[in-house]
């Protein structure tokens, strides 16, 4: 904080550069947002942001505390040449963070590698799964180099996650890093999300690896290219060029995915597939329904949807018969032989 100090009748006065403050909690204002989430303790409290802030450290929601940021125009980066392989903000398990109004937080470091905007549960330490760490996106810019938001797969403790996408854009950078990237990428044991409005983006606009996923609006696109998709990796995402990709994780969880309406917009909007060659049993627990939404594909893209073990599960949306596989439709909702929805 810039601070000078004028001498009034021997009196010495600090004079505070009011642009110097990033935060403000009830009238009280801060010279970082970790200040002033601090400063929150467990009191549900709403933090506006009042100036721009570059960040060169994590700031974490904690356990027990619910934070409503309202970005309100400002803007959080990360400093340059920072490498940090998670989230530029943190939730804790027990704590809930809700983002609210126009602004950014950019987790793009030039010169670095700063892997997501938001991340769920902070590091090896947040094991304690008993509470769910919560996410909620009104508005707002997220931005991750590799991940706009991410869980993290690594072991059990790490699960029990809720994130609800009303609006905003989620997008993962790939012009400053050659990382496969997503805007959302779920790998952690029992995730939650819901996507009912808003813009995901990404080489794979979404990633689903473990645990539920809801699509009730909005736009997931991809600008990827499908033909490079699907690719064993244990430790990160599978896929490109889908806006939409199911891909059990070597932990083997239950996958369970809805998409009832949205934009899915990719060489492959949908795919499923089993890049870990899980067995039978494990994979015999991923499980989708397709009751509607668009499915428009791009560049050298046909195929609508792309299953390696699924069937049957599109019962409804809006996408071009001639280049759908029959045997993903559901028979009690199509004509098949004639391409009509009963």
């Amino acid at each position: 904080m810039n601070i000078s100090k004028i001498k009034i009748k021997g009196q010495v006065y600090n004079i505070v550069d009011a642009n110097a403050y990033v935060a403000e909690v009830n009238g009280e204002r801060y010279a970082s947002l970790n200040e002033a989430v601090i400063a929150c303790g467990t009191t549900p409290s709403t933090i506006t942001l009042v100036g721009n802030e570059v960040m060169s450290a994590q700031v974490v929601i904690g356990d027990g505390q619910d934070i409503t940021l309202n970005l309100n125009g400002k803007s959080l980066t990360a400093k340059p040449n920072w490498n940090f392989n998670s989230g530029l903000l943190a939730i804790h398990h027990g704590g809930t963070l809700t983002i609210n109004g126009e602004g950014e937080i950019f987790g793009v470091s030039p010169g670095g590698c700063v892997y997501c905007g938001i991340v769920l549960t902070v590091d090896k330490t947040d094991n304690d799964n008993s509470k769910p760490a919560k996410l909620i996106v009104n508005g707002g810019h997220i931005v991750g180099q590799c991940y706009g938001i991410s869980g993290n797969g690594s072991n059990a403790g790490r699960g029990n996650t809720e994130c609800i996408i009303n609006g905003g854009l989620i997008e993962a950078s790939s012009i400053i890093t050659g990382e496969d990237n997503c805007g959302y990428y779920q790998p952690q044991f029992n995730g939650k999300m819901t996507f009912n409005d808003g813009v995901i983006r990404g080489r794979s606009a979404i990633e689903i690896r473990s645990g539920d996923f809801t699509m009730n609006g909005g736009i997931a696109e991809a600008y990827g290219f499908a033909n490079e998709c699907m690719v064993k990796n244990g430790s990160g995402p599978t896929s490109k060029g889908v806006a939409v990709a199911i891909a059990q994780h070597s932990t083997k969880q239950p996958i369970n995915v809805i998409i009832n309406d949205g934009q899915l917009i990719a060489e492959c909007p949908f795919f499923e597939g089993n890049p870990m060659g899980n067995d039978e049993l494990s994979i015999a627990t991923v499980k989708a329904e397709i009751n509607g939404g668009s499915f428009r594909t791009v560049g050298a893209g046909s195929e609508p949807f792309h299953a390696v073990d699924l069937t049957e599960f599109v019962k409804g949306g809006e996408f071009v018969h001639y280049f759908t596989d029959k045997k993903y439709l559901d028979p009690e909702k199509f004509d098949i032989d004639n391409w009509q929805s009963l």
